[in-house]
């Protein structure tokens, strides 16, 4: 199935959403490591071509299982969600890209992943230096056995992702 009709199912699900059930998935939900791995997998790199990925959230509390997997399957950075500034040191009146990388470089975290039956919506957060926290939101489908990511949505708050 190809993206664009994907895209569809996750469209007509977006809007039926508000009249079915979202469920929470939990840590031991057999959908959370391929939803979270097929979200990951929509994540930009940073400028070395890893993404740095903080952990899959479930009531606030990490999923571990789900966040080394989804690490792996990515081939991406762990990194700790505190909000540490990172820093490089450069040598006055010399350029430093480094600098820039470092600002701009996004830190993922997944924090609110609710389903339908065939349809998840992947709230979570990107952080940067440069540029603060923003919101995230991605849609995954079901395709036969298969989750894919279908596309992402506009959200204020990663906790209305899915409504």
């Amino acid at each position: 199935m190809g993206f664009a009709a994907l895209a569809v199912i996750a469209s007509a699900a977006a809007a039926q959403s508000s009249t079915r059930e979202l469920r929470v998935l939990t840590p031991s939900d057999s959908d959370l490591v391929p939803v979270a791995i097929a979200a990951a997998k929509t994540l930009e790199p940073d400028h070395a071509g890893r993404v740095k990925f903080a952990g899959v959230m479930v009531n606030g509390h990490e999923a571990r299982a789900a966040s080394d997997a989804v690490v792996k399957a990515i081939d991406g950075e762990r990194v700790d969600d505190s909000r540490r500034v990172p820093f490089v040191i450069c040598r006055q009146g010399e350029s430093c890209p480094e600098v820039e990388n470092a600002r701009n470089d996004r830190t993922y975290a997944f924090t609110n992943i609710r389903a339908t039956a065939d349809t998840v919506f992947v709230g979570g957060t990107e952080r940067s230096t440069a540029h603060g926290e923003r919101p995230l939101c991605i849609v995954v489908a079901r395709a036969g056995q298969v989750w894919t990511a279908a596309g992402t949505r506009d959200v204020r708050n990663a906790k209305r992702c899915g409504e």
